[in-house]
This record gives C-alpha cells, sequence and structure tokens, in this order.
C-alpha cells in the first residue's frame, strides 16, 4: 500500500492505489488502473500515478508531474519498478514543486 502521508503537503484528491510488488501482476489486473491516484499542490501542480496500459500486467507503473494541466508536457514523467522508486520520485517531484 501507498502511504498517503508521503504526498504532504498535497492534497490527495484521487486515491484508488492498491498495487503490491511483493503479488504477481497477474493476480492483480483489477488493480492495473491507469488512474490510481492523484495529488494537487499549490501553484498548479498534480502529481498522477497510473499503470500503462491498463490491466495489462506486462506493464508498468508510471508517475508524472504535470503543471497547469499541461498533460501534453509534463513537468517529469518516470516509469517506475519497485515501491522504493516510487517514493524516491514522489519526494523528487515535491522538491521539484517547492524550487518552483
Amino acid at each position: 500500500m501507498l502511504d498517503v502521508n508521503s504526498f504532504a503537503p498535497g492534497k490527495v484528491t484521487y486515491n484508488s492505489f492498491n498495487i503490491s510488488f511483493d503479488i504477481p501482476f497477474e493476480d492483480q489486473i483489477d488493480s492495473l488502473n491507469e488512474d490510481l491516484m492523484q495529488v494537487e499542490y499549490e501553484g498548479g501542480f498534480i502529481i498522477d500515478i497510473g499503470w500503462y496500459p491498463e490491466m495489462d500486467p506486462a506493464g508498468n507503473l508510471s508517475i508524472q508531474l504535470i503543471h497547469e494541466c499541461d498533460w501534453d508536457k509534463p513537468v517529469r514523467k518516470i516509469i517506475v519498478t519497485s515501491m522504493e522508486e516510487l517514493y524516491a520520485e514522489i519526494t523528487l517531484m515535491k522538491e521539484t514543486i517547492l524550487a518552483m
């Protein structure tokens, strides 16, 4: 499970994240959704997490930083392969938001 407190001071506006890297993705197909989590920050920033392609166990977990709703040009977008990478990327994105 993803600790929503790791997004502070952001406001979690959507959360259906229920993926475990300890369980085969084939056994979690119903959890592999494009819309997993969205967190809003001051200054028009959004951290968005999703699984692409949706419901495909061979897919990837993607995290992106969006500014001013410009979904075509994310500030940062990366694929993560572990919870450790996901938490590290959340920290990096929060630092980027605070620096801007």
